[in-house]
């Protein structure tokens, strides 16, 4: 019977304590024109004391500043951007009267490479425009993979207009063309209905637009004949288009009120949007 007691006692004293604890957390913007993300890394910065003189003879440094040089190392990063570090403490026997105890530092965050002769930044100036048709035109000449790992670099607002001109150009892509592949690299599906000849402008108010990057290049007249067609209609599917519409609007500006809308100023509006986001805030989409 004592042995049955005895055992799991000593397990318990010499299984060792752990505990984590968080000990700093950074976010910032990644991709500009001086510098770009380039992986994830990890690093660990370890410190040992020992019983008895624990801090007086120390074994390794556990600081942050060595965890990032770790992360860093053998990396194609200059720095590290978005951290995330927590401490993690191992103490054995017991946390209270240890005679080995690990501090350990680990950091995890984005590699940033800063732009240089050495590492360019690929001619992508497109990928820092605020205009989904630029970026549209700069991943062209690309292929599928590249294309990919463009578009995760994208903010999820230009992302979001991406997807809304790639639907919008979808009726003017030739079948078999380099248009027709990036539509599959941003939407994951082939276009629906690809023509022999491109759409000229003359007929672009004819083409089933309901999304609302779209809507925003149609002309005035056509935007609030679209609008009122889906008010008025009692189909599901075209219920579903106008909340669409209106939660990408929303998103755009800060408030609407009385018919005249409020943008931030860090967001930087299309031509022809002000005016669409403006009629929205009119006929109460934005409020509702």
């Amino acid at each position: 019977m004592k042995k049955i007691i005895i055992f799991p006692f000593i397990t318990i004293i010499f299984s060792g304590c752990a505990y984590y604890q968080p000990i700093g957390i950074s976010s910032t913007s990644v991709g500009s024109q001086y510098e770009r993300p380039s992986g994830i890394a990890e690093g660990v910065s370890r410190r040992w004391l020992i019983f008895p003189c624990y801090n007086a003879c120390p074994i390794g440094e556990d600081s942050l500043k060595s965890a990032i040089d770790n992360a860093l190392e053998g990396q194609v990063g200059d720095t590290l951007a978005n951290v995330y570090a927590e401490r993690r403490i191992i103490a054995f026997p017991h946390i209270y009267l240890p005679l080995i105890v690990r501090s350990d530092v680990i950091v995890t965050g984005t590699l940033v490479k800063y732009n240089t002769k050495e590492f360019p930044p690929d001619n992508a100036e497109y990928l820092y425009s605020n205009s989904p048709a630029k970026i549209w035109e700069g991943l062209l000449s690309l292929e599928r993979e590249d294309q990919l790992r463009r578009i995760k670099t994208l903010s999820e607002d230009s992302r979001t207009k991406l997807a809304d001109y790639a639907n919008y150009m979808e009726f003017s892509i030739k079948d078999g063309s380099r248009e027709e592949i990036l539509f599959l690299t941003i939407l994951n599906r082939k276009p629906k209905k690809p023509t022999k000849a491109p759409v000229s402008p003359s007929s672009w108010d004819e083409i089933e637009c309901n999304m609302y990057y779209c809507m925003t290049l149609l002309s005035a007249e056509t935007q609030a004949r679209k609008i009122t067609q889906l008010q008025k209609s009692a189909e599901y599917s075209d219920q579903a288009k106008l909340r669409n519409i209106a939660k990408a609007a929303k998103k755009r500006i800060r408030t609407c009120s009385n018919g005249t809308i409020f943008v931030a100023p860090e967001i930087k509006l299309e031509s022809g949007e002000r005016s669409f986001l403006e009629y929205l805030c009119k006929i109460g989409e934005l409020n509702k």
